[in-house]
């Protein structure tokens, strides 16, 4: 293969110039490309931040990719429920990490000793936030709960998600509990690839199947009855507790995008939500641009052993690209030439213009030859009279 390299710079300078442009109340955000995971936005992204029940997106993705039936029954145990003041519990944290506050958010019908189903919990999670329904979860499908945490974190590493650590399996406070935009972005974007945790996080209203209980959506970009509504959105989970802030892990998509969004310590209950509409807005209305980066005028030449002169190659046609300024590729183009055997005619397929981008191929046209190409005289003779040649 012939091979030609050539480099066009990321935009980056596009990227930062369209992130000052949005003003967000958020401490930390981001925004990726939901199908290859490139960072379209960010603001400190990477710093730690207490994820409050963003966990809970860990919790019910480890669980979907350990446990295939969850038509079983899960038995909740009184210390998975046990409750205490929160005031108690975060004047000196010498409590378990995963004990629960009497304030926080329960699934309804969770009580000791009582069976329920793995897929209600499941729901139960994602939809209500809670928190007794993650103990139950995480005792069922572990054994215990500290065990369920530690196999957790081991499996987050696994998947490359390294600045996240959880101390429990529902997100309330606890001393070294966080994660980043970042990485909840990319946990996100893996646990999307899940089909049922795609269709669990854009239900609106689930009627558990071993209870008359319906649990509802609580994500308004997700409900048509409210101010942030939001039609392209897809999931996926809130996240508040005092010490955090409020928090939102959103997912949208339409014909042409698919993006996944971070939202992290606003300080307005609705901040979340109008800090995440205005950053999909943003890059939902982003224009397309198309980029001719090849001329069908560009002469491509390569001799071949015992030609009389080299092929000239070129395109039929202008070769383009489109793309959002804010995704522009850094763009490597190869001539990978056939098996080409002389003489070669005007106008006969020589071989391929492919342009790739970080390895994947972007585009791919045919090369035809400009001229013909001949065996040089004595090339000729000796194919001739092969015997006379020696």
């Amino acid at each position: 293969m012939f091979r030609l390299l050539f480099f066009f710079i990321t935009a980056h300078f596009y990227l930062f110039s369209l992130g000052t442009d949005i003003k967000i109340t958020a401490k930390s955000a981001i925004v990726i490309d939901a199908k290859t995971g490139q960072i379209l936005y960010e603001k400190n992204a990477n710093d730690r931040f207490f994820p409050a029940s963003l966990t809970k997106i860990a919790t019910v993705y480890y669980t979907l990719e350990t446990v295939s039936e969850l038509g079983q029954l899960a038995i909740p145990s009184a210390d998975s429920l046990l409750e205490i003041e929160p005031e108690k519990k975060h004047k000196n944290y010498d409590f378990p990490p995963y004990i629960l506050e009497k304030d926080g958010t329960k699934m309804y019908g969770i009580r000791p000793d009582k069976p329920v189903l793995l897929e209600d919990l499941l729901y139960g999670i994602m939809l209500a936030s809670g928190n007794n329904a993650s103990n139950t979860l995480a005792e069922a499908v572990s054994g215990d709960i500290l065990s369920f945490v530690e196999e957790l974190n081991g499996f987050l590493r696994e998947k490359g998600i390294n600045n996240t650590q959880f101390k429990n399996p529902h997100g309330l406070h606890f001393p070294g509990h966080y994660s980043s935009a970042y990485d909840l972005a990319m946990l996100t974007k893996y646990a999307m690839e899940n089909p049922v945790f795609s269709k669990i996080v854009k239900t609106i209203s689930y009627k558990a199947k071993n209870s008359n209980y319906e649990i509802m959506q609580r994500n308004k970009l997700l409900c048509k009855d409210s101010n942030y509504y939001y039609p392209k959105a897809t999931g996926v989970k809130l996240g508040y507790t005092h010490k955090s802030g409020f928090n939102l892990v959103a997912t949208a998509e339409d014909e042409n995008r698919s993006l996944i969004g971070v939202v992290l310590g606003c300080d307005k209950n609705v901040g979340q939500y109008k800090d995440m509409i205005k950053l999909f807005d943003a890059f939902f209305s982003e224009e397309v641009v198309k980029d001719v980066i090849f001329l069908d005028s560009q002469i491509f030449e390569k001799m071949l052993p015992g030609a009389k002169n080299p092929i000239k190659a070129a395109l039929r046609e202008n070769l383009s690209i489109n793309y959002y300024l804010s995704t522009k590729p850094q763009i490597e183009a190869f001539v990978e030439w056939t098996d080409v055997s002389l003489p070669i005619k005007e106008g006969q397929v020589v071989g391929n213009l492919i342009v790739k981008d970080k390895g994947q191929e972007l585009a791919r046209a045919r090369l035809y030859s400009q001229n013909n190409v001949n065996k040089e005289f004595g090339k000729w003779v000796s194919d001739l009279f092969p015997k006379a040649s020696k």
